[in-house]
């Protein structure tokens, strides 16, 4: 399967960070690209990857508001 992240450079690696924490996919091949829009630096990652064996759920949990 294959996996397209754009946008800026925070942005991305924090939607990667999530994607695999999330996911935990056996990732096969990368590539990396980067165009310079005005005073912007855009990313484009592109991901080969298999998915994870194991399809345990995640769960989130929520701490309650402290007043």
């Amino acid at each position: 399967m294959i996996k397209i992240f754009q946008g800026a450079f925070q942005a991305v690696q924090s939607d990667i960070n999530q994607w695999i924490e999330v996911y935990n996919p056996k990732i096969l091949d990368f590539k990396q690209s980067m165009v310079i829009m005005e005073h912007t630096l855009v990313i484009l990652i592109t991901i080969h990857y298999e998915e994870a064996r194991d399809k345990s759920k995640v769960s989130y949990v929520l701490d309650k508001i402290k007043r």
